[in-house]
């Protein structure tokens, strides 16, 4: 496979550019569709694999701890992510739940395939399966859907704080400590490697 480190690429709308001598504040737009173009070369390998294993870490919290408490009468329940998505396996909606399992783990997997990748880039050298990988990462970002899922919870808990007592859980704590890291660990320019490695 050639590589033209030279040449930037709009990921909207395919057009290629130059690729523009940028000083540290600087960033370059596409003229056709407005997207800012990826050619950043202020990527570092070491802080976007500590904002991927930390993103792997808050999700294990958000997946294993209680997200909401709900008070009946004296009488306590708590659900979980895990909980609420095998709702979906009883009944008409089972065959939901693999999407729905899906859209949950995706941001756990991302996370995970990233710290694959960058944890040998550090060393040098291009992960054992580094293209397809690459190129899964970039297919499952559109379907990180972190803040969709805390603002469900969140509907959610709204709803039902009218009928009865709900209490957040260390679960939603960690959602939403996880949403805005997330968006970080994804905003990294982790394509750059592509011309970095070997």
């Amino acid at each position: 496979m050639r590589i033209y480190p030279h040449l930037i690429i709009c990921e909207h709308c395919d057009r290629v550019y130059q690729r523009p001598a940028l000083g540290r504040q600087q960033s370059a737009h596409c003229t056709a569709c407005g997207l800012k173009l990826p050619c950043s070369c202020a990527f570092k390998c070491e802080q976007a694999l500590a904002l991927s294993m930390a993103t792997a870490i808050v999700f294990v919290l958000a997946m294993a701890n209680p997200v909401i408490f709900v008070d009946v009468m004296g009488h306590q329940s708590n659900a979980t992510l895990w909980q609420a998505a095998m709702v979906f396996a009883q009944g008409v909606c089972a065959p939901m739940t693999l999407p729905v399992m899906l859209i949950l783990f995706v941001p756990l997997i991302q996370s995970l395939l990233q710290c694959w990748v960058l944890a040998f880039a550090l060393k040098g050298v291009s992960a054992p399966g580094f293209a397809p990988l690459m190129r899964v990462i970039g297919g499952l970002q559109p379907w990180n859907l972190i803040e969709v899922c805390l603002l469900s919870v969140l509907i959610a808990m709204i709803k039902l704080s009218g009928y009865l007592v709900v209490h957040p859980g260390v679960g939603l704590w960690a959602l939403a400590v996880l949403n805005p890291l997330n968006g970080l660990a994804c905003s990294q320019n982790i394509c750059s490697l592509w011309e970095q490695l070997p």
